[in-house]
């Protein structure tokens, strides 16, 4: 709206600007100007109102969260016996434990062929038929397999011939399909971690740390009131997953996550997103029109110097969006963020430590931080668990720093030495922030947000020296505009996509390039073997794990 971008960069970009900043009347013309501010305005106020009333709601949960994090932590992760005094040191308001209605179910432990045995039955050919001794509780000679095409059938103690079944990605108890589940000694906080079922040579693998593939179905007990959760999982080293099967398996563990979550927490994560996405174009909306700004001097032609009824309107609401949107949002966001931060501190620097969770400084260890962040399930986590933890409120400042950028196109004549000035300061002076700063864990994170200010700052130039080869009648350097940013969305798209989905495709492919090298030599993959039941004992109860 203030900078004058060459006539093929604007025919290329133009619309998907107009579309991406909400601008109505640019991405729809036969819309009235006015119609671009009153509804950005009424879009702004509603998702204002929306997550400020959510973010109470998502209080009281980190408050649960917290105190229920220290508990577990001293007393099962740590056996600190004065866990009762430390939970006192937090706020009261924050000591609100949820009940949760749900109880642990016994998991079935599946005893498994060796591996040994196993092997031998995928090396086997159709039609072989292989007799397995010593496998216990077997009768007579052993354990008698014959391999068909697409199966293993044995013969059982009364003559009957079954097929020999493997431990596949289903609940062996409700046919539910396994999904991966981050598990510490600390969370889940009601629920008794799930357990590896697999009974490997007479001895439970009980693994419950780290990635398992849990049922997590939920269901009515005995009494028909409680509500008992299925815990039957298996390890990484048991658990057997195709490439179809992993890749459903991360999408079903998405799902199951924010159906776990509630609705609420659903609502509260999309409110503060349309907010983010809202801010920019709607305070730039309201800034154009209170600054008088050309692009809206046909709907409003006397401005401030004559007030008439629709401007009067139009800047009431602006203004109105300004100090409740555009320094409400951020500021709310910041303040809710510094308190967590000061309960954070308060709560792990306890002297009855001794320093345990913290460094010199007084800030969170890194492990510490990274163990808590895995244990937060408010909305609002998803602001800070990028983060290093002393720049947990780095996310508000962020907004803030994207009115900065707008104030010098907007309020600045258009088209001037001076705006042109003021805009390159900014975006230097956001250029240098970001570059000073490690406020992210992931260096690829921290790099993109460099490269986007990059970016900003190459436009920025070109634009200006576009401005003077035309001057000059050199021609333009629309090309070269359109180069860099083309560039941009493409590292933007990868970027995405190493985030995102390369570290399944990665797996995948290591996972066939080293199965096809023990090929070649004859061997097997331990995670390939088929994993199969002793068809010969009935599954027990087992409470290990």
């Amino acid at each position: 709206t203030s900078i004058e971008f060459p006539a093929i960069y604007d025919k290329f970009f133009g619309p998907l600007f107009s579309f991406a900043s909400i601008d109505i009347t640019g991405a729809f013309p036969s819309v009235p100007t006015i119609g671009t501010p009153l509804i950005q305005v009424a879009a702004g106020l509603t998702v204002l109102g929306l997550v400020m009333y959510l973010m109470f709601e998502d209080e009281r949960i980190f408050g649960s969260t917290l105190s229920q994090y220290v508990w577990r932590r001293d007393l099962i992760a740590t056996g600190f016996e004065s866990h009762n005094a430390l939970l006192q040191k937090l706020p009261t308001d924050l000591l609100e434990t949820q009940v949760d209605p749900r109880v642990s179910d016994g998991s079935d432990s599946l005893p498994v062929l060796p591996l040994r045995v196993a092997i031998q039955l995928d090396k086997s050919n159709t039609d072989q038929t292989i007799t397995i001794e010593g496998i216990e509780g077997c009768s007579g000679e052993g354990l008698t397999v014959k391999k068909l095409d697409d199966s293993l059938e044995y013969v059982d103690d009364q003559g009957h011939r079954r097929e020999l079944r493997t431990i596949g990605v289903r609940c062996a108890r409700h046919e539910r399909r396994l999904t991966a589940l981050d598990q510490t000694i600390i969370w889940p906080f009601h629920l008794r971690p799930a357990c590896c079922v697999a009974l490997d040579g007479g001895t439970p693998c009980g693994v419950s740390t780290g990635k398992v593939y849990s049922c997590g179905k939920q269901y009515l007990g005995e009494d028909g009131i409680t509500t008992k959760v299925c815990t039957f999982a298996m390890c990484e080293a048991h658990c057997r997953l195709p490439v179809t099967d992993l890749l459903i398996s991360v999408i079903l563990s998405t799902v199951r996550s924010i159906k776990e979550k509630g609705p609420l927490w659903l609502l509260t994560v999309a409110s503060i997103a349309a907010a983010s996405a809202l801010y920019t174009p709607v305070i730039r909306t309201a800034l154009m029109i209170v600054s008088c700004h050309p692009f809206y001097q046909c709907e409003f032609e006397n401005c401030w110097s004559w007030i008439d009824q629709k401007f009067a309107l139009a800047a009431f609401l602006s203004l109105t969006v300004i100090i409740l949107f555009g320094v409400g949002l951020p500021v709310g966001l910041f303040a809710i963020l510094y308190r967590r931060k000061a309960i954070l501190e308060e709560t792990f620097s306890c002297k009855e430590y001794g320093g345990r969770y913290t460094n010199s400084d007084g800030h969170m260890l890194p492990e510490e931080w990274s163990r808590f962040t895995r244990t937060d399930n408010t909305a609002l986590a998803g602001q800070y668990r990028d983060l290093e933890y002393k720049w947990i409120y780095f996310a508000p400042m962020l907004v803030m720093l994207k009115v900065a950028a707008l104030l010098p196109a907007i309020l600045i004549e258009p088209r001037t030495i001076e705006q042109r000035l003021g805009c390159a300061v900014i975006e230097m002076g956001i250029a240098l922030l970001m570059f000073s700063t490690k406020a992210y864990l992931s260096p690829l994170v921290a790099m993109s947000l460099r490269i986007g200010e990059v970016h900003q700052l190459l436009l920025l130039g070109l634009q200006n020296l576009d401005l003077v080869t035309r001057n000059d009648g050199n021609g333009d350097l629309a090309d070269v505009m359109l180069v860099v940013t083309v560039l941009y969305i493409v590292y933007s798209v990868f970027v995405f996509f190493v985030v995102a989905l390369f570290p399944v495709f990665d797996t995948i492919i290591r996972d066939r390039a080293l199965t096809t090298r023990l090929h070649s030599h004859g061997l097997l993959r331990t995670n390939t073997i088929g994993l199969y039941h002793v068809p010969s004992l009935q599954p027990q109860v087992y409470s290990g794990g």
